[in-house]
């Protein structure tokens, strides 16, 4: 079985985060669950939702950075297409523009 997801997540050591678990789960399966899918649609669900409240709006929904905004659309599209790689090589993005974003904040 193809595994493409599953190695670009643990080569960036995200395969035990709460999305890359089921990006994992759904290559392995197949597909995503609806669940996953409802949740990928949802702000405070998707892979964006999972980062810092400080990245979010006060209603801990939107992200405030634009790129964040762009990069959890894509996330929701990867889902629904059950683009298992292109899922796994957006929340890597997020997560590391979260980072980046986050130690702007702390300084």
């Amino acid at each position: 079985m193809d595994t493409q997801a599953k190695d670009e997540l643990e080569s960036a050591g995200f395969d035990d985060s709460f999305w890359g678990t089921i990006i994992i789960q759904a290559e392995h399966e197949g597909s995503f669950s609806e669940e996953a899918r409802r949740q990928s649609e949802d702000w405070t669900t998707c892979a964006c939702g999972q980062q810092d409240p400080r990245l979010h709006d006060e209603d801990g929904g939107t992200p405030l950075d634009r790129d964040l905004v762009k990069l959890g659309l894509n996330f929701e599209e990867a889902v629904a297409d059950d683009d298992f790689l292109q899922a796994a090589l957006t929340l890597i993005a997020i997560e590391r523009t979260a980072i980046e974003l986050l130690a702007g904040l702390d300084k």
